[in-house]
């Protein structure tokens, strides 16, 4: 059999794209590959579940799988290594978002494009996690290339413990907002707490919204929000900051409804979680969100707070309209639970090595 590996930036714990990586190295292993993933960093709990890149040895017949997301030094170190390579694309954030709130992130963005460039002609087969990101590669001339969905398994979220503490905090009678995702420039979290003050305003003062997600390394950004919520007379902001599995679960349980009006977005698996947890969703069609719902899911045209307010209150005060948009999305999981994730990607992989 193969030696097939997998490079990766960061390998995060809890992290969709890194448990992904993680479920194709077993398929890989179950198919009878030598698999292993090498890394720049690794949180301290994955730590063993790979090695650092420069302990990487070269050869010809290896496949070296690149996960590309962002600019980094192990991008040029596969380009530059022999063996064939498989690009596997999770988009990258234009630099524009962080210029001002964070210019390292901003540089590793554009370098990333830069370097994106390499593997024009360097790479057997790219796939990308949708048909948004399948574009940007036909727009780079990479080639040949498909779709392949994030594996998303929703047995870690079933096996959780849900939190009696948030349940008795925010089980209230009021109606919860979520929001999941890092709190990060493109992920317009500022027009969600408009949008979300004009439903408080005019439709239900009794409401709350939840941002549930990391601001490391964004912490201006932050701050700039919360000064943002309180000029708006606004009560009941709750930006988490990370949260553990069995806080994210519990928070999906008390969540009426998932409302995201990010700009930029190569698949969005809190989405699939939302859905999941059976919360309807409000999303803006930006990126791939509409194509990741799949006809679920409330999807609107414009991040008018007003818009957006009204979308909300008629999905919570209209039983037929929201049993109708749970049914899409219901239909919508089936396809992910449907997928034949192992098979296609051993049909790529095969066909390559």
């Amino acid at each position: 059999m193969a030696v097939i590996h997998q490079f990766t930036p960061v390998l995060s714990y809890g992290d969709a794209i890194s448990d992904s990586i993680l479920e194709l190295q077993s398929i890989l292993r179950s198919a009878g590959h030598e698999s292993e993933v090498f890394v720049e960093q690794a949180h301290p709990k994955v730590a063993h579940l790979c090695h650092p890149f420069v302990r990487y040895r070269p050869a010809p017949d290896h496949l070296l799988i690149l996960h590309f997301s962002i600019g980094s030094d192990i991008n040029v170190f596969v380009w530059l290594s022999p063996g064939r390579k498989v690009l596997v694309y999770h988009n990258i954030t234009p630099h524009t978002y962080f210029e001002q709130v964070h210019p390292l992130l901003a540089a590793q963005c554009l370098l990333g494009r830069y370097q994106l460039r390499l593997f024009r002609d360097a790479c057997v087969l790219a796939l990308a996690d949708s048909e948004f990101n399948r574009r940007e590669l036909d727009a780079y001339g990479i080639a040949p290339n498909a779709v392949f969905p994030i594996p998303v398994r929703f047995e870690k979220f079933d096996r959780a413990d849900l939190r009696r503490d948030l349940m008795d905090l925010y089980r209230d009678g009021r109606t919860n907002w979520l929001f999941v995702g890092r709190v990060i420039p493109n992920k317009r979290v500022d027009a969600l707490i408009r949008a979300f003050g004009v439903y408080q305003r005019y439709y239900n003062p009794r409401s709350r919204l939840i941002v549930a997600g990391t601001t490391q390394g964004f912490e201006r950004y932050r701050a700039g929000l919360l000064h943002l919520a309180r000029s708006l007379g606004l009560s009941d902001v709750v930006l988490t900051d990370h949260v553990t599995l069995d806080e994210l679960v519990t928070l999906y349980r008390l969540a009426d409804v998932f409302v995201t009006l990010s700009e930029h977005e190569g698949f969005c698996v809190p989405l699939l979680e939302a859905m999941h947890c059976r919360v309807p969703v409000v999303a803006y069609a930006a990126g791939a969100m509409p194509e990741t719902l799949r006809g679920g899911g409330v999807v609107l045209q414009t991040q008018d707070p007003y818009v957006v307010a009204e979308a909300v209150h008629t999905l919570m005060t209209n039983a037929r309209l929201r049993a109708r948009v749970l049914q899409n999305q219901d239909r919508a999981l089936q396809y992910y639970a449907r997928y034949p994730y192992a098979d296609m990607f051993l049909r790529y992989i095969n066909a390559v090595i």
